[in-house]
């Protein structure tokens, strides 16, 4: 590899590195390997974790999860966790205000099912 007079084996260095500029500086989106199918964000959650939870056998104050709604908020996008558990995005509006909060839903004995939101988690039960 000669590299007197900015030249790289006969080559002007810029002539080596131009294709290499052009590419990081394209407008061009990064090209998918076209093998992989496109993942879509899955935006409701999976049956199990439908219903109404109450913190106790009373159901006072239960917690409402639908197919695409969490205690009256939008579901946005839900992700699959670590043992079965799922992360949910949301998103509500409140007096023009939108506000987003994550929770994170997991099965456990019985009909039981932990929530946690905001760093608490509190295992709710199956209203009847």
């Amino acid at each position: 590899m000669n590299v007197r007079n900015g030249r790289v084996g006969g080559m002007g260095l810029a002539a080596a590195v131009l294709p290499l500029l052009l590419v990081a500086c394209s407008d061009e989106a990064p090209r998918s390997d076209p093998a992989l199918p496109p993942q879509a964000a899955a935006t409701s959650l999976p049956p199990a974790m439908l219903g109404r939870w109450g913190e106790d056998a009373a159901c006072v104050q239960p917690l409402e999860v639908t197919a695409d709604r969490i205690a009256g908020a939008r579901i946005d996008a839900v992700t699959t966790a670590a043992d079965g558990a799922v992360d949910v995005d949301t998103s509500a509006e409140v007096d023009g205000i939108t506000t987003g909060r994550r929770y994170r839903l997991a099965r456990s004995r019985g009909e039981r099912l932990a929530v946690t939101v905001d760093g608490a988690t509190a295992t709710r039960i199956r209203c009847p």
